[in-house]
C-alpha cells in the first residue's frame, strides 16, 4: 500500500519536472521565431578618416600603399594618376659629344721639340721648324748649318678620313711652342679670329668660339678648313681632318 505522503511527494516531483521541461522548449521556440539579437551601431563615415584629395602626391599615394601592405590591408592599386616630371619622352633629341680618337700608339711627346727657341718659318710648300746643327753649335741663320726639326704641310689637305691622335702634342706655336692637346683652355680666351699656331696636319688652329664644330673640332671658315679651341673643352682636338706629320 502506498502512502499518502510518499503520493504526495512523487506528484511534486513530476509537477515540477513537467514544469522545467516546458519553460525549456518555450525558451528554444521563442529564440527560433525571434532570430538573434541584433546590435546596431553609429555607420556615419568619419570625414577625417576617408580623404578625397585630387592634390595628393604620387610620393604620398606610394607610402599609404605601403603602410597598407604592411597592416595587411586590402590594396587597391590606382593607376590613372602621374606626375609629368616621371615621364620620359623617349622621342627627344640626345646629345652627341664628340670624344678623343687616340692611336694605339699614343704616347706623350718628349721628342727634340721639347726645348725648341725656333719660329715657324714658311720655307716653299711647308712650314719648318729648324734646330742647332748636328755638330752642335750655336744655330745661326744660314740654313746650311741648320737642321729641319719638324716640317708642315703650308695647306693642309681634307682627306676624308679621320686620323687619331698620336700623343698628347698636336701643333706648334707660330714662335715654334708645342701645342699640347690638353691645354684648350688656354688658348681658348683668344678670339676666335686669332691665328695661334698650325696642328700636325698643317691645318690653322684659332681660338676660341661658340660656332658649332665637327667631331674633330674644326670647321669651314673664311674659305678654308681651321681648328678652334673650344671654350669648357678637354682637347684642342679629337682627331685630324688631314693625315698629321710624326714628331721627332
Amino acid at each position: 500500500m502506498i502512502k499518502t505522503r510518499d503520493l504526495v511527494l512523487f506528484l511534486v516531483v513530476v509537477f515540477f519536472l513537467i514544469l522545467a521541461i516546458g519553460v525549456s522548449f518555450w525558451s528554444e521556440v521563442r529564440v527560433s521565431t525571434t532570430g538573434p539579437s541584433l546590435t546596431f551601431v553609429n555607420d556615419e563615415i568619419d570625414s577625417s578618416v576617408v580623404v578625397f584629395d585630387k592634390d595628393i602626391g604620387r610620393k604620398t599615394r606610394l607610402q599609404e600603399y605601403r603602410d597598407k601592405i604592411a597592416a595587411g590591408a586590402t590594396l587597391f592599386i590606382q593607376t590613372e594618376f602621374y606626375e609629368a616630371d616621371d615621364v620620359t619622352n623617349p622621342d627627344a633629341p640626345v646629345d652627341s659629344v664628340a670624344t678623343l680618337q687616340q692611336c694605339a700608339s699614343y704616347n706623350v711627346y718628349q721628342g727634340a721639340l721639347i726645348d725648341n727657341t725656333s719660329p715657324l718659318v714658311t720655307v716653299g710648300a711647308n712650314r719648318v721648324i729648324y734646330g742647332s746643327a748636328s755638330s752642335g753649335s750655336a744655330a745661326t741663320s744660314s740654313a746650311t748649318n741648320q737642321s729641319v726639326v719638324l716640317a708642315l704641310p703650308s695647306n693642309g689637305t681634307r682627306t676624308g678620313v679621320q686620323s687619331c691622335v698620336t700623343s698628347d702634342v698636336v701643333g706648334v706655336t707660330l714662335g715654334g711652342t708645342l701645342i699640347r692637346n690638353g691645354e684648350a683652355a688656354r688658348y681658348a680666351v683668344f678670339p676666335e679670329t686669332t691665328l695661334i699656331g698650325y696642328a700636325l696636319d698643317g691645318f690653322p688652329i684659332y681660338g676660341g668660339t661658340a660656332e658649332p664644330l665637327d667631331d674633330c673640332g674644326g670647321r669651314e671658315a673664311a674659305g678654308g678648313y681651321r681648328y678652334h679651341a673650344t671654350p669648357g673643352g678637354d682637347y684642342l682636338l679629337n682627331c685630324f681632318s688631314g693625315t698629321p706629320v710624326v714628331l721627332r
